[in-house]
């Protein structure tokens, strides 16, 4: 156990006692950093003085309740028990009876030996040693009193012991300077959830707080190294949502440049030991992802947390810290490129099929993401499609081009050599490709003559940079 001898005026009120007084005041003022720190206060007092030369055999010290009485009453009481606050006496008229004793003792309602003697004359002032407990106490914001009761000739006989707390919002684990959602897979698109960031902090307080968030602009901002064809939308800062998590969370917010609370509008209590710990999120659903953050680059927003004092809790005085930071969204250059149904086949078994030419559709074909610009390209894996037999059938018989209604596919004709069908387009989550694989009439002679059987190939499709 830390313990801090303390004789400053500054943390402590002391007060002289003489014979002939019925009443005095001990008061300790318990200071900001040992409730923060979680360490034992110990002040040495003038409790009380033996204004006169005698026998003095035992001297006993008691509460006059089991615990202290708060001010305003509004407080709760804080036990004395198991072991708030402990005495013992430092000495008495300038120094301990060689014949004497001293004991430390946990005061209560029960008088308890503090000074023990065989044989000593003795006077003056007594000087006590208090140790006040930080640990396990919820001391809220105001003063805790009690009536002391020391036998044995201590004049006064009976004090009034008040402990002081003082209010105060103390931040000790900051929320971080950036909190980055690091959108690094597609699967943050696809989720509806998105990405969220888990924030830690904490701090010592006397008072009951809330806390609160704001942007400090209404939109985010962009910046980016990767290729793009235009600069994104201005994205408004309530795409972004906030959730406290914990016994005094508050519903989910959409960020905005207002203060709004993450905490219940009741704030969270004083809590034992004084400690408040905190774990708010930033989130940014998939759908959101989806439609305002696909290109490459870094979006920012600064925001500012409040932790503040309830407007309805003592003292009146508004209490108030604050902490800066940059709510970042950083999406990575990322490609992907899917064929969900990679099987083709084009049959020709008719007259018609010679005549007309034989056209096989493939709605969704190619599923394409990238939060940068791209093409796509295909090409064949030979220039001829071969049969177990070993025939052949020149691949450029088959057009590649888009579907009825697709846009922006560029017909081919197959070659073992790659070829653009999607130049420079957008950055884009799950485009679907509606394509269709054609050998027109033009090209049916190519098959005349040819050994029934199945002629394949296996056509490759490539996203690339522009």
């Amino acid at each position: 156990m830390l313990k801090k001898r303390l004789y400053t005026a500054l943390s402590v009120i002391f007060c002289c006692f003489t014979a002939g007084k019925a009443n005095a005041q001990l008061t300790i003022s318990l200071p900001e950093a040992n409730i923060s720190g979680q360490t034992d206060y110990k002040v040495n007092i003038n409790t009380g003085a033996s204004p006169f030369l005698s026998l003095i055999s035992a001297i006993n010290a008691n509460a006059g309740a089991a615990s202290l009485t708060p001010t305003p009453s509004t407080l709760a009481p804080v036990l004395l028990a198991p072991n708030l606050i402990n005495m013992k006496i430092t000495s008495i008229g300038g120094s301990i009876g060689v014949l004497g004793g001293t004991t430390q003792i946990v005061l209560s309602n029960t008088p308890q030996n503090i000074y023990y003697v065989l044989l000593a004359l003795l006077s003056g002032t007594i000087l006590v040693d208090y140790t006040v407990s930080s640990v396990g106490v919820a001391w809220a914001a105001g003063s805790y009193a009690t009536t002391l009761t020391l036998t044995g000739g201590v004049n006064p006989a009976s004090q009034t012991l008040t402990i002081v707390i003082p209010a105060y919002v103390t931040l000790n684990t900051l929320i971080p300077a950036t909190t980055a959602l690091n959108v690094n897979s597609f699967a943050f698109f696809r989720n509806s959830a998105g990405i969220s960031a888990p924030i830690n902090n904490d701090y010592f307080t006397t008072v009951p707080t809330q806390i609160s968030l704001r942007a400090t602009s209404s939109v985010f901002s962009f910046t980016t190294t990767q290729p793009y064809n235009q600069l994104p939308a201005t994205n408004n800062v309530s795409l972004m949502s906030a959730l406290l998590t914990g016994a005094y969370s508050g519903p989910a917010i959409n960020l905005s440049a207002a203060d709004q609370l993450l905490t219940t509008s009741t704030g969270i209590p004083v809590q034992i030991g004084n400690k408040d710990v905190l774990t708010p999120a930033l989130s940014i659903s998939g759908a959101n992802l989806s439609s305002n953050f696909v290109q490459a680059g870094t979006y920012s927003a600064p925001v500012v947390y409040t932790v503040a004092k309830t407007a309805s809790s003592f003292p009146a005085t508004p209490i108030s810290k604050t902490m800066n930071s940059t709510a970042q969204v950083n999406v990575s250059n990322m490609m992907e490129l899917v064929v969900p149904d990679p099987n083709v086949t084009l049959t020709v078994s008719t007259t018609a099929n010679y005549q007309q030419g034989v056209t096989t559709t493939k709605p969704g074909h190619i599923k394409v993401s990238s939060t940068v610009p791209y093409n796509v390209t295909v090409k064949a894996s030979s220039n001829f499609l071969s049969s177990a037999g070993g025939a052949q059938i020149p691949v450029g018989v088959i057009t590649i081009e888009g579907m009825t209604g697709q846009t922006g596919i560029q017909p081919i004709v197959l070659s073992s050599a790659p070829q653009i069908i999607i130049s420079s387009a957008n950055p884009v989550i799950d485009r679907l490709l509606n394509l269709q694989y054609r050998i027109p009439a033009t090209q049916t002679s190519n098959l005349l003559n040819k050994t029934a059987g199945s002629y394949s190939t296996t056509v490759t499709y490539s996203i690339v940079a522009p």
